[in-house]
């Protein structure tokens, strides 16, 4: 009876879903109910369904590494009707290792781990599969093993956008008697998981210095980072952006100063794998000019001898484009507040931005009752910024997204967006007011810059998606977890 019971309300569910959208399907899932469990993050899929992975702790925030000592993970594979098949936990290989990542190859899950022989600093790298049944394969043997120093930040995952390479990337800061240095240690690997080649970035900055912020990778093997560079550790700082790079086949560093004279605000890094160069894009302002300054579009060869090709148009205020919506246009923000949040490269040699107004607030007030001073941080993630260059950077196009989204000490949990890109269109999918009356918005903007707003699902769903949780899953795709009425779900909108 209580199967037959559940099995009426999960059918009850999904009509529910179905009702409640307009031009596009809203499936939802099961309430997942693991205790202790209660983030999700979408990693991957393939024609059976989709690999969804649970843990104690915050997913969505790329700097939230997966291999933190205290971070529990479950593994779960759920079918094309988001009826979960099976959930095994997820441990490292040895069993004494430690996570370091974890990802989506070939069709696998993957995890990475690590095992460090203190009395050398070597460092073994091991992976260990998942397959589509929950079956892990143990490795015979590390498929790397590095000498390392200093104090050893968890890894990153980097994939090359043809999938056919991925890097497993480990910051290292180096203190030594009054200076600081930091070094990225970068292992390559093909589809098969075999180390192809390991390279070594050696920054001479302390991290109070220098932060890198973004990497791409090629379908070779070349690998650019992308980080800020300030003149003084603290108080008013000046910044400029510098990119370190190498070639396949290059075992030497370089590095360049990415629009050195301009003040850029806001690049981001993605590799051409037709032409073999390192894309740089974003926004550069004048002193006197606020927000209608322009776009700085460079490109760096990977042939030995080139030089960085640089590109800085202004925006001509008589063209229908614009990097501001009405709620910025006459509060002075800086393009500082719009970072990069994709750069997709377009095959005649333009490329389309993608950017968002992203910043927060800090303050802090005396609470009488509890008599001490409470300190809270305000999460503001407003308008989308859409701009379509062509290949020497000029702006073509651009349409804003009006959206405002503020929350409170929670690390913008409900804001923020997932897209969803196809060779037609791109579709942004967001929480139009984080509470009780939200309802979930698309935005489909096509090839001309044309947007068109669709409600992927009403008020009365009671739905909250966890944007950066969430994955492109096909052609017109999007999964991601929400909330709906403090149970945790899956749901899965299908755009026309």
């Amino acid at each position: 009876m209580k199967i037959a019971t559940r099995l009426f309300i999960s059918t009850l569910t999904y009509f529910l879903a179905i009702s409640n959208c307009q031009g596009q399907q809203l499936i939802l899932s099961p309430e997942i109910n693991e205790p202790g469990f209660d983030h999700l993050k979408v990693v991957g899929q393939d024609a059976g369904g989709y690999y969804v992975l649970l843990s104690n702790l915050n997913l969505e925030n790329p700097n939230d590494r997966v291999g933190l000592k205290n971070r529990k993970t479950k593994l779960a594979y759920f079918d094309t009707m988001l009826n979960m098949k099976w959930m095994v936990p997820v441990k490292p290989f040895p069993e004494d290792a430690e996570i370091e990542a974890i990802g989506f190859i070939k069709d696998n899950i993957v995890v990475f781990s690590s095992v460090t022989e203190r009395s050398t600093g070597k460092v073994s790298f091991y992976s260990k599969s998942f397959n589509a049944s929950g079956e892990s394969i143990d490795p015979s043997s590390p498929f790397a093993i590095v000498g390392m120093e200093g104090d050893r930040e968890k890894a990153i995952l980097v994939s090359s956008i043809d999938k056919k390479r991925v890097a497993l990337i480990v910051h290292s800061n180096i203190h030594v008697v009054r200076t600081a240095t930091q070094t990225d240690y970068i292992l390559i690997l093909d589809q098969e998981l075999k180390l192809v080649e390991q390279k070594k970035f050696e920054i001479p900055y302390s991290e109070k210095l220098y932060s890198a912020y973004a990497y791409a990778l090629s379908g070779r093997g070349d690998i650019a980072s992308l980080g800020l560079l300030s003149d003084k550790p603290k108080g008013k700082r000046q910044f400029e952006y510098l990119s370190y790079y190498s070639p396949v086949s290059d075992t030497s560093t370089h590095h360049v100063i990415v629009g050195q004279g301009k003040r850029v605000r806001g690049l981001g890094v993605e590799f051409d794998n037709i032409e073999n160069r390192a894309i740089y894009a974003g926004f550069y302002e004048n002193a006197d000019a606020g927000m209608m300054a322009g776009i700085l579009y460079a490109a760096m060869s990977m042939e030995p001898g080139s030089n960085l090709q640089l590109s800085a148009k202004p925006i001509d205020p008589k063209r229908n484009v614009k990097l501001a919506g009405r709620r910025y246009s006459r509060s002075g923000i800086s393009l500082v507040n719009f970072p990069i949040q994709r750069l997709i490269l377009r095959n005649n040699g333009g490329a389309v931005l993608v950017t968002e107004a992203a910043y927060t607030s800090d303050y802090s007030y005396y609470d009488y009752f509890m008599q001490s001073f409470t300190n809270r941080v305000e999460y503001h993630f407003d308008d989308i910024v859409v701009i379509s260059i062509d290949d020497t950077g000029e702006a073509e196009w651009s349409t804003v997204v009006d959206k405002e989204q503020i929350s409170m000490d929670d690390g913008g949990y409900f804001s923020s967006f997932c897209s969803l890109l196809n060779s037609e269109e791109l579709i942004v999918l967001f929480n139009d007011d984080i509470s009780r009356d939200n309802q979930v918005i698309g935005i489909t903007i096509d090839k001309t810059g044309t947007p068109r707003q669709q409600i992927a699902a009403k008020k009365d769903a009671r739905l909250l998606i966890v944007p950066r949780a969430g994955k492109q899953v096909s052609i017109d795709q999007i999964l991601v977890p929400v909330n709906q009425r403090k149970s945790l779900l899956l749901a899965r909108f299908t755009f026309e």
